[in-house]
């Protein structure tokens, strides 16, 4: 049994995002695909606490119009990151330097986050390698970007034959995708559909009250831990 999960190298994920590679033996980045500024998604900006009025702000990395529906690999980074990297961790550390966990992650996280890389798939890669490593998790990761198969195919084709190239036989999915997955095709060639059933567990934030579904960032401060469906 391999069971393998896939998304693309989003910026600062969620704990969801992490719980799924938690329970997958392998997962694919998939940074072959499009890359998309749309409101819906969460490839190049994500949601911390702060003291504002709604508990909570984006921090978004800087990437030209021009980007827009091109391949994720190919997305750059904007020329004025170095300046927009130097404001997020400023507003990450006046928010979270009274955080139980921020004098043992913070000055890590802030290195890797300087990283002078232009390319955002792999800047988003290597800050969710950084994620899985204080997580512990041992998961195996592969880029689809590194891979040899038809990268014509959409969906659920794409995934079965990503799915075939690495003998994966159980297919791990975010709950999201059940409104869109077609699981006659997985029947017929054998692999086993599941999904992940995440639901946000309650932790102690550095403002009053909790606020669900923030950047990972948020936990790991607060907590040292990935904390999900009431297990760590």
């Amino acid at each position: 049994m391999l069971r393998v999960s896939m998304h693309q190298p989003n910026f600062l994920p969620y704990a969801g995002f992490f719980d799924k590679i938690k329970k997958s033996d392998m997962f694919i980045i998939v940074d072959h695909c499009t890359f998309s500024k749309g409101k819906d998604n969460w490839h190049h900006r994500n949601r911390i606490r702060t003291s504002s009025e709604n508990g909570w702000d984006y921090v978004t990395i800087p990437v030209s119009e021009h980007y827009n529906w091109k391949p994720f690999h190919e997305v750059k980074i904007s020329d004025c990151s170095w300046f927009r990297k130097k404001k997020h961790l400023k507003t990450m550390e006046i928010n979270y330097h009274k955080a139980e966990h921020f004098d043992d992650f913070f000055r890590d996280f802030a290195d890797v986050y300087n990283q002078q890389e232009k390319d955002l798939g792999t800047f988003n890669t290597n800050l969710i390698l950084w994620f899985l490593e204080k997580f512990r998790i041992k998961t195996k990761v592969m880029r689809s970007n590194d891979m040899d198969f038809n990268r014509d195919l959409r969906k659920d084709d794409m995934i079965i034959e990503l799915m075939e190239k690495v003998n994966g036989t159980h297919f791990l999915s975010g709950d999201g995708a059940k409104c869109y997955v077609d699981p006659e095709k997985y029947k017929e060639t054998g692999i086993d559909l599941e999904f992940q059933n995440f639901h946000p567990v309650p932790y102690p934030q550095v403002y009053q009250g909790f606020i669900p579904y923030l950047s990972v960032f948020d936990m790991l401060m607060n907590t040292g831990q990935l904390i999900t469906n009431g297990k760590s």
